[in-house]
């Protein structure tokens, strides 16, 4: 990449050849200068090397966008297409569970737990034809995801026969869940369906409303001074609570960077500094 050509070299040497590295103690300190940037509107349908191409005629200058927002990891930086999200979320539930029935007692596997429809032991327990609370040809999923903040999880496809669990189903489906232990062996465990909803539609965010806020009614005319103004403030009425869903999240969220102007990016490659040890 062009930034490792720009920082000074040093000759390696080993059983295997000499080699001519770039200084690992150069780097450059983005506070001291003051360089003027632009915003870019980009999301994660854009690559970083898209980017930097259409930005600086370069996609291997990536590395000026993380400077340009003081940002260290490049995977983080961009936020999420929405339409991305959309087709990789689609038809997936987000549901809690409860292992008591009528009881909203939240309880939430790891993810990669097995989850399939619960059914009636095929053989005595102590049988090896038993098979457990599961049709060992039916239906199963795998948790994709797990809130132990909030205890949702998240099921991927169902695969193996029906869909066995679904957002026009009653609530208090019965599922039997499988997952390993600390000892390395499997746990079977009967829980029940409390609550389920489309993951598009899972609640990320609460928005509360800020008591005693003011705001400058539009009415009043240029007339008036600064201190009558300020003494007609009337309290804004507090609104109700507004949950986000994952989908308007990322509808709201910025999906601009920021970014070195091009032309500017000569005066930023001459602000390497190199660290010497004696």
């Amino acid at each position: 990449m062009k930034y490792f050509e720009n920082l000074p070299k040093t000759q390696f040497e080993s059983t295997i050849g000499n080699f001519t590295i770039s200084s690992f103690f150069t780097y450059i300190d983005i506070d001291s200068i003051t360089l003027n940037r632009d915003d870019v509107t980009v999301d994660s349908k854009t690559t970083l090397l898209e980017a930097s191409y259409n930005v600086y005629e370069d996609p291997n200058s990536f590395w000026i966008f993380l400077i340009s927002n003081k940002a260290i990891n490049p995977f983080n930086l961009l936020s999420q297409n929405v339409t991305l999200f959309k087709t990789a979320n689609e038809g997936k539930i987000n549901f809690f569970a409860s292992d008591k029935e009528f009881e909203i007692r939240g309880v939430a596997y790891p993810k990669g737990t097995i989850v399939l429809p619960w059914a009636a032991n095929t053989g005595p327990s102590d049988s090896w034809s038993s098979v457990g609370n599961f049709d060992l040809y039916g239906s199963l999923a795998l948790l994709e995801s797990t809130s132990f903040y909030d205890g949702s999880m998240i099921i991927k496809d169902q695969v193996g026969g029906f869909p066995f669990l679904n957002l026009n189903g009653i609530t208090g489906d019965r599922l039997t869940v499988v997952y390993p232990s600390g000892t390395g062996y499997a746990v079977f465990d009967e829980v029940y369906v409390v609550e389920k909803e489309d993951a598009l539609e899972k609640v990320v965010e609460i928005k509360k409303p800020e008591d005693g806020k003011t705001e400058i009614k539009t009415k009043y005319s240029s007339s008036k001074t600064p201190d009558q103004i300020k003494g007609d403030r009337t309290p804004v009425v507090p609104t109700e609570t507004v949950e986000i869903t994952a989908t308007q999240f990322l509808e709201d969220k910025n999906k601009k960077i920021k970014a070195i102007t091009p032309s500017e990016v000569g005066l930023l490659l001459a602000n390497f500094i190199t660290v010497k040890y004696s």
